[in-house]
């Protein structure tokens, strides 16, 4: 408990410090960043015993985007999760123009980029289930075109897994509303996810050949909102009998309410998850 409280302190003392950050070195040249660190305490109450789980992930990140020029670009990211030493890192480099964009290098193709929070982010750290199961970053190279005086974009990935795996990746993004993407590894479907993002409410639903889940948010009252998160594995294979193998992987929902304090925000919230079987408490504090 010590050692969280120390950790609280030090996330409490970088808000000062922590907001996004550019500086311009000339008229092109422009460097910004920002640094970003939460921690989220999940307590779970089972239903079915006196059984109480808790969990608590902390993570720090950075992320620094450089642009020497109007047309070229430099970007990476770092975070690092304590517990489950989880380490997410990126470096890329490419051309932007008005209605082009190329990139190269460590990070995520079309689908993770499109449809999965950014990772220094408390939406990456407080990702859902539900985009979770989307392909993460990799060796990757993504061409962009955006129709002029349109709110339209295309986008098409190559992701190098190994020596001998491939991804593919291709998807569109209308007016930052309606995303859709969908990817192929080597010469078989991979998956595929459409999301929504509207003025009251958000879904995304993901397909593979492994799972299908959607997740989905509404805003009820100023920052309180109601998520249905939830996922079914071995939808498509059938057991001697020609019957499906439906098996559920994650079926939560439940209700969260945002706060914000000067340099200091964070929700509150509660949930059930029928997969465990638990009443689940969050509280989460980010700057």
């Amino acid at each position: 408990m010590k050692n969280i409280l120390v950790l609280l302190m030090i996330i409490l003392s970088l808000g000062y410090s922590q907001a996004q950050t550019t500086v311009n070195l000339s008229k092109d040249s422009t460097f910004s960043g920002k640094v970003y660190a939460g921690i989220v305490g999940i307590t779970g109450f089972s239903v079915e015993s006196s059984d109480v789980s808790v969990a608590i992930p902390i993570r720090f990140g950075a992320s620094l985007n450089w642009n020497p020029s109007k047309a070229f670009f430099l970007q990476t990211f770092g975070s690092y999760d304590l517990g489950s030493k989880l380490a997410i890192g990126s470096f890329s480099a490419g051309i932007n123009m008005s209605w082009f964009r190329l990139q190269f290098g460590y990070f995520g193709p079309v689908s993770t980029v499109n449809h999965r929070p950014h990772p220094v982010s408390a939406a990456g750290q407080f990702e859902t289930w539900t985009t979770s199961l989307i392909p993460g970053g990799g060796t990757t190279a993504t061409v962009s075109f955006s129709p002029k005086k349109k709110p339209l974009s295309f986008s098409l990935s190559c992701t190098i897994r190994s020596s001998t795996q491939f991804e593919y990746h291709g998807g569109f993004v209308f007016d930052e509303k309606l995303k859709v993407s969908a990817w192929a590894t080597n010469d078989k479907f991979g998956g595929g996810v459409i999301t929504y993002n509207g003025k009251k409410w958000r879904a995304t639903l993901v397909g593979t050949p492994k799972n299908i889940a959607v997740f989905c948010g509404v805003d009820v009252y100023k920052s309180v909102s109601i998520y249905f998160d939830a996922g079914v594995d071995s939808w498509l294979s059938k057991n001697s009998e020609g019957r499906t193998n439906l098996s559920l992987a994650r079926g939560e929902f439940g209700i969260l309410n945002s706060f914000s304090y000067k340099f200091l925000k964070g929700l509150v919230g509660v949930g059930y998850a029928q997969e465990t079987k638990q009443v689940k408490g969050y509280l989460f504090l980010h700057i």
